[in-house]
């Protein structure tokens, strides 16, 4: 497995007996070598939720449906003059501050439904923006030191 991948001399032990057992237990489930590592993997489980960004009611809204449990959201699309050909799946991400990339994907259907693929999925950086406010904090006062000293200084 080192001398199959590239840079494989450098990689922890532990890490090529993960990939080992992953490949071991693909083969006896598919009786096949998997085509990558991707297919090795599980689905990725993301949050139930997908941030609109940058909506207004014009563009979207979101009512109740008849279950409690259930809400619809309309979307107005841009229109397109071209005729719908070729790809039916899309694929929509979106970034803000709160949330790094929120991401969903959809699928068109003959009848002109649109369905969404899985749950969506947000990367959210509430842990990188509390260091940098942090990082931020900390600058302040080592500057106001740095003031302090060199008035003692002066």
């Amino acid at each position: 497995m080192r001398e199959a991948v590239a840079g494989g001399r450098d990689l922890p032990s532990a890490l090529i007996t993960s990939r080992s057992r992953k490949v071991t237990a693909f083969v006896r489930v598919q009786g096949r070598l998997p085509a990558g590592l991707s297919e090795l993997e599980a689905v990725p489980r993301a949050a139930r939720m997908l941030l609109l960004s940058a909506c207004d009611g014009q563009q979207a809204t979101i009512v109740r449906g008849d279950d409690p449990r259930r809400a619809l959201l309309r979307l107005q699309l841009p229109c397109r003059q071209a005729r719908r050909s070729g790809h039916t799946t899309a694929l929509g991400g979106d970034w803000g501050l709160n949330t790094l990339l929120s991401a969903g994907a959809a699928r068109l259907h003959g009848d002109g439904r649109i369905t969404a693929l899985g749950a969506g999925g947000m990367f959210r950086t509430a842990g990188g923006l509390a260091r940098v406010h942090r990082l931020r904090r900390n600058g302040e006062h080592l500057h106001a030191e740095n003031g302090h000293c060199r008035q003692l200084i002066g």
